[in-house]
C-alpha cells in the first residue's frame, strides 16, 4: 500500500528551517536575560557605591563614574551589530537585529528611565542598605546588646 508523502527535498528543507530557528531562538533567549539588565546593574552598583548621601549626588557620581563606560559599551555593541545587519547569511542578519534592538532598548531604559527613577526614588543615606542590619545582627550574635540592656533577640530594629 502506497501512502502519499511529501517529497524528500521539501521535508528536509522545512526540517532545516525549524532547526535553524530553534538554534537562533534558544541563543537569543539565553542572551536577552543578561544583555537587557547589564547596564542597569552597572548603574545601580555605581549608585550604591557613591560616597554622597543624597539622591542627586549619588546619581551624579554613578553617571560620572559608570555612565561613560556603559554608554561606550553600548555604542560598540550597537556598531558591531550594525555590521551584522549587512551580512549575507540570514542567521547573522537576524541575530544582528536582535542584538541591536536589545542593546538599544537596554541603554535607553538604563540612561533614560532607570537613572530618572534613581534621581526621584533612589535610596538616600542608609536606607536600602544592608549595613544597619548587619551591624544589628553582629551585636545580637556577639550578645553585646543582650548584655547592655536585657534585650530580647526576637526584637528587630526598623531597618
Amino acid at each position: 500500500m502506497l501512502r502519499p508523502t511529501t517529497p524528500p527535498s521539501e521535508s528536509r528543507l522545512s526540517e532545516t528551517r525549524w532547526q535553524h530557528w530553534y538554534v537562533l531562538e534558544s541563543l537569543n533567549l539565553t542572551l536577552v536575560v543578561g544583555l537587557s539588565v547589564d547596564y542597569v546593574v552597572h548603574l545601580a552598583e555605581g549608585y550604591s557605591r557613591s560616597s554622597h548621601s543624597k539622591r542627586l549626588g549619588r546619581l551624579h557620581d554613578a553617571l560620572a563614574q559608570v555612565g561613560i563606560s556603559v554608554l561606550s559599551g553600548a555604542c560598540t555593541t550597537l556598531g558591531g551589530s550594525a555590521f551584522m545587519l549587512l551580512a549575507v547569511i540570514s542567521f547573522f542578519v537576524k541575530f544582528g537585529a536582535f542584538l541591536f534592538a536589545t542593546i538599544l532598548f537596554s541603554i535607553v531604559f538604563a540612561l533614560g528611565f532607570f537613572s530618572t527613577l534613581l534621581g526621584i526614588l533612589g535610596p538616600e543615606d542608609d536606607r536600602g542598605s544592608i549595613k544597619p542590619f548587619k551591624s544589628w545582627l553582629w551585636k545580637v550574635v556577639t550578645c553585646k546588646v543582650c548584655k547592655e540592656k536585657a534585650y530580647d533577640i526576637t526584637d528587630r530594629p526598623n531597618v
